[in-house]
């Protein structure tokens, strides 16, 4: 009866408004499912406990992206697996997102573009099937202070057709150590801010008894704070903490926990938590994990590389593993190219000749 008493309290707090808000199961994270850094929380809305940038970072926040140096390819696939009976019986037991992106920094700003295809079409968890196209521009104004801007195309395919246009605002602010605290971030967004999909009526909602509303949800808000606890050459541990709601619909609350060897393997893990879905029962409290591996690679002998200082680059390598609903399990894996080295050697100043 307790647990009962708390689900409809929950209920009607974050699942009852004037806006029937019901999405699909899963239909407010679907764009974090692309990559294995989202899927397992390395990124996050003030870019993760060991700050990590990558193209796909514009999904949480546009303006994490603002002070990266150096041009950045990311290439993605995430196969989603159901064992639903009734899935199973109509051959729509695997899903798949496949995302391509790119980062291309300039003087006076950080552009990033991002394409998404996405096809789930589960019995529990139907999120159709769609194409996505983001556009970013993120500027560093201060030492401490990044903002950014984004440009949302989707359009959704299959028993309904629909389009959406909408824009995204961030921002990210850089406190620096504040005591035991060690590069302290707060960062926050607001997403989705046009038209959403609407012609949802053939997609399975979170309340089966209704149809699904509008998704991602108009106004999405993201706040969220990270920072490092332990910072040496050999190791760094570090801890994002972040709050979403669909403009006051919904709660989710997620943590993640990042460790690191050497800036070389990276290991996270994460649980987040979906109040609307907790309430309808519609979640487990199993965390996901992400591993990821990053090195140097040469290409010598060619000239374009030799011209843009990119003959020596860095490579990473990533896969991650959650289980999005009770019967549903995603696995996700990346290959992220950044063109060239980072300029870590300060400018020489000189007053006169020697």
């Amino acid at each position: 009866m307790k647990k009962i008493g708390i689900s409809l309290i929950f209920t009607m707090l974050f699942c009852s408004t004037v806006s029937a808000y019901n999405p699909p199961v899963n239909g407010e994270s679907f764009f974090e499912y692309a990559t294995p850094k989202l899927l397992s929380g390395t990124l996050s809305t003030a870019g993760g406990g060991i700050f990590t940038m990558s193209p796909e970072s514009i999904v949480l926040n546009p303006a994490i992206t603002a002070t990266e140096q150096r041009t950045n390819l990311n290439l993605s696939y995430t196969a989603l697996i159901s064992g639903n009976e009734v899935s199973k019986a109509n051959n729509k037991a695997y899903g798949n997102i496949i995302q391509s992106s790119i980062l291309i920094p300039s003087k006076l700003y950080i552009f990033t573009g991002l394409v998404n295809f996405t096809s789930v079409n589960f019995a529990e968890m139907d999120l159709g099937s769609s194409l996505n196209l983001k556009a970013n521009l993120s500027k560093e104004i201060t030492e401490g202070l990044d903002v950014g801007l984004g440009l949302n195309v989707g359009f959704l395919f299959g028993d309904y057709f629909d389009w959406a246009l909408s824009a995204n605002i961030g921002t990210l602010f850089k406190l620096g150590d504040l005591g035991f605290l060690k590069d302290f971030r707060i960062g926050a967004s607001i997403n989705n801010l046009g038209k959403v999909f609407t012609n949802t009526n053939a997609i399975r909602p979170v309340i089966l008894d209704d149809v699904a509303s509008p998704f991602p949800s108009l106004g999405y808000i993201r706040i969220g704070a990270a920072a490092l606890f332990v910072s040496t050459d050999i190791m760094k541990l570090g801890m994002s903490f972040d709050l979403e709601t669909p403009f006051f619909q919904n709660l989710l609350i997620s943590a993640a926990i990042d460790f690191s060897v050497k800036d070389q393997l990276f290991i996270t893990i994460q649980e987040k938590i979906n109040i609307c879905e907790l309430a309808n029962e519609y979640v487990h409290f199993i965390p996901s994990i992400g591993i990821s591996y990053k090195f140097r690679f040469n290409v010598n002998n060619v000239a374009y590389l030799d011209r843009n200082d990119w003959n020596e680059s860095e490579m990473q390598v990533s896969t991650a593993y959650k289980n999005v609903y009770e019967t549903v399990n995603a696995i996700s894996a990346d290959v992220d190219i950044t063109l060239g080295l980072k300029d870590e050697t300060p400018p020489v100043i000189q007053l006169w000749e020697e």
